[in-house]
């Protein structure tokens, strides 16, 4: 599945001027936050593992956020037009 589907490969926008552009770091520290949740979605049908895991990362980004602004940290949020651009 992961090979089909997560390989790197087959995302040619991951590579610029032939190097990888991504946060390996990053992916790291999620696997790991992800890690802890382990034994509640590894027993959960698909359709709520996607649910449980769409809300959990919701609900953490907008932890984030909050702990972000009430230090004054200023945080920027990609407009969702950016992510979904209307149709032409």
């Amino acid at each position: 599945y992961c090979q089909k589907h997560c390989n790197p490969v087959f995302f040619p926008e991951l590579i610029q001027d032939g190097k990888w552009h991504f946060n390996t770091s990053i992916c790291e520290q999620t696997n790991v936050w992800l890690g802890g949740y382990q034994a509640i979605l590894q027993n959960i049908s698909v359709h709520r593992y996607n649910f449980y895991l769409d809300e959990l990362i919701k609900r953490w980004n907008h932890f984030v956020i909050q702990q972000l602004e009430k230090n004054e940290q200023e945080p920027w949020i990609i407009p969702e037009v950016a992510i979904f651009p209307p149709p032409y």
